[in-house]
């Protein structure tokens, strides 16, 4: 699980280090000494503080100065309240085939910083770039679900963008089956979270597409093609 909580961390510092910062017009961030390890260091190096800000504090956190309070700030003013927001239910049925919100927005529900700006900003870009932030506070405190069988040969695993299903079947000794429902295959299918996010943001600011995949994250090469205007 030690492996598997570092890869997590890589994951969450590559996106909003090295990646993310330059698609909101900011230099990228300096990884921070010891990093694989998580813990205060990581913490204070990021947020400015042993953790994230409470709900009421996060006006006053996202105007200041730790690096990824900077972040936040850049994508409050990219995206307005209400907007590339959607409303799908989460994941009951890992493998069903209606759409359903598997992120790591559904796998941290109910968290209070999450639920405060989802109510004032609708579960949009702000939800999301905060849910990695969460995950990442919790991965750096050694916290995180534990695989979970949920069927006879069928388990949901944690993972970077929220939860993975796995469903194996063996006949004499035999794998005769596997599958493998993951939170991209979630975000891509028709009418998914991508599809749902895209069908709520402006179409004065259909450039910010490639911004909103971007905090969405899906793990496979995206091609965005602009639809004809009314």
């Amino acid at each position: 699980m030690d492996d598997l909580r570092r890869d997590m961390i890589r994951d969450h510092l590559a996106k909003l280090c090295l990646y993310l910062p330059p698609q909101l017009g900011l230099a990228p961030l300096a990884l921070p000494q010891g990093w694989q390890a998580g813990g205060k260091a990581l913490r204070v190096g990021l947020f400015g503080q042993d953790g994230l800000p409470g709900p009421a504090d996060l006006a006053a956190w996202s105007a200041g100065p730790a690096p990824l309070a900077r972040l936040v700030a850049a994508v409050q003013r990219h995206f307005a309240p209400g907007e590339a927001v959607s409303d799908l239910p989460a994941m009951t049925a890992p493998f069903g085939d209606s759409p359903a919100e598997n992120s790591l927005a559904t796998r941290h529900a109910g968290h209070p910083l999450l639920t405060a700006v989802q109510g004032a900003y609708g579960h949009g870009p702000l939800v999301h770039l905060l849910a990695r932030l969460v995950d990442l506070d919790a991965l750096s405190r050694a916290v995180f679900p534990p695989p979970r069988r949920i069927a006879q040969g069928v388990a949901l695993v944690p993972c970077s963008r929220g939860l993975c299903a796995l469903e194996l079947r063996v006949a004499g000794g035999i794998v005769t089956r596997f599958s493998r429902r993951t939170p991209t295959d979630h975000l891509l299918m028709s009418g998914g979270l991508l599809a749902a996010s895209l069908a709520t943001l402006p179409s004065d600011k259909a450039d910010l597409a490639p911004l909103l995949a971007m905090i969405l994250d899906p793990c496979t090469p995206l091609h965005l093609e602009a639809g004809p205007r009314a």
